[in-house]
């Protein structure tokens, strides 16, 4: 740990006290702690005042950069929201038509058996064909729509 001994020494010989050049990792505020550290610096009088200046404008535009990144993963957490919730609405709408599908089979079956005297058990198991090959249909769709 530096006492402060000898920092003016080394300001003087123009080397840098690595401790106030040198970012610290691993902290989030780690910009908000580097430009404190410039800041106690100038007032030391170990930099000048456009040191501090240079260290704004770099903390500036890291932090521009960090916003950015955190605005473009945002955004990419929305589509796919929307995504999913596009999905889940497919997914009520098939079952709901399957559901259609199913009703209406029904009813052609008791209308077909009234009309043409054909067994009831070759109208329904038309119907139910006829049924099952519209869902499979549409669960089909459902899956190429989602890849």
């Amino acid at each position: 740990m530096d006492t402060g001994q000898g920092t003016e020494q080394r300001a003087e010989h123009g080397q840098a006290d690595d401790e106030m050049e040198r970012p610290i990792t691993g902290v989030h505020s780690t910009e908000a702690v580097y430009l404190a550290r410039k800041l106690v610096a100038v007032e030391k009088g170990q930099i000048r005042m456009e040191g501090l200046v240079e260290a704004l404008a770099v903390g500036q535009g890291r932090l521009e950069t960090q916003l950015q990144r955190l605005s473009d993963k945002f955004s990419n957490v929305v589509e796919e929201r929307r995504c999913d919730e596009r999905h889940v609405r497919v997914k009520e709408k098939t079952t709901e038509n399957a559901a259609g599908i199913a009703v209406n089979a029904a009813k052609i079956s008791a209308v077909a058996t009234v009309q043409t005297g054909w067994s009831v058990r070759w109208i329904t198991l038309a119907a139910v064909a006829g049924a099952v090959a519209v869902i499979a249909t549409l669960l089909i769709r459902l899956v190429l729509a989602t890849r």
